[in-house]
């Protein structure tokens, strides 16, 4: 009896990095765990973004969208990063529980509302 196969993690990855890095982002595949980084000028660390299951994650285990959809992903995580502005002189936008932080479950009074599925 054969396995069924997994669909490669990397591949779908790689076409986000390239996807963002198109966008104006910082974005390149680490291997082997694998994961996306994204370099947000100004933060300390990078955003990581996974693919698992059929679906890209924030490091924070919240969906971005499924693997099958690049340009919805891309484009998920490029109006979060601009929903939530980092701050470099108060906050680190990679920091967990940081109000100010892609996916975290609060948001900022005055700023864009949470998206829906996204924050």
């Amino acid at each position: 009896m054969t396995q069924p196969t997994q669909p490669d993690p990397t591949g779908g990855l790689a076409i986000l990095a390239g996807a963002l890095t198109q966008q104006g982002y910082d974005a390149s595949v680490v291997t082997p765990a694998p994961y996306l980084t994204l370099r947000i000028p100004g933060a300390v660390l990078p955003q990581m973004i996974y693919a698992s299951g059929g679906s890209f994650w924030w490091r924070g285990a919240q969906v971005i969208a499924p693997c099958g959809q690049i340009p919805l992903a891309a484009e998920t995580i490029v109006w979060a990063l601009r929903a939530h502005p980092h701050d470099p002189g108060t906050h680190d936008a990679t920091a967990p529980g940081d109000a100010f932080s892609v996916g975290a479950s609060r948001h900022r009074p005055g700023s864009l509302p949470p998206w829906p599925g996204v924050l």
